[in-house]
């Protein structure tokens, strides 16, 4: 998998990605690979610190645990795809992140190991 030269944004700052709830080391290694620098948790986050942190993330990885709602998005200032590594998109608020020009796609063959 080849994700060009997506090391850096237009500003020419460190794309940075937080990838929450243990997403799987394979994600984790094509990220650094590509010069994206990696923030991992093995759990959720609480919505509070989760409210600070993402405020300094280009790419979230979640799975089905982390509620991304629009009063969380909205501190996501420099977010543009968020990652959900399960079966649906139903913990994201949808309508706030088109409107706001935030990708947001799933995975759901990923969440097949634990089954």
């Amino acid at each position: 998998m080849t994700l060009g030269n997506a090391a850096t944004t237009a500003a020419r700052e460190p794309v940075r990605a937080l990838l929450l709830e243990g997403v799987s080391q394979t994600g984790v290694k094509i990220l650094q690979e590509a010069g994206i620098e990696v923030e991992y948790h093995l759990k959720a986050l609480s919505p509070e610190l989760l409210k600070e942190k993402i405020r300094n993330f280009d790419i979230i990885g979640i799975r089905s645990k982390t509620k991304l709602t629009a009063d969380i998005l909205a501190e996501a200032t420099k977010l543009r795809v968020v990652g959900c590594f399960c079966i649906g998109t139903n913990q994201v608020d949808l309508k706030y992140a088109a409107s706001h020009g935030i990708a947001v796609f799933n995975s759901p063959f990923s969440n097949s190991r634990s089954v």
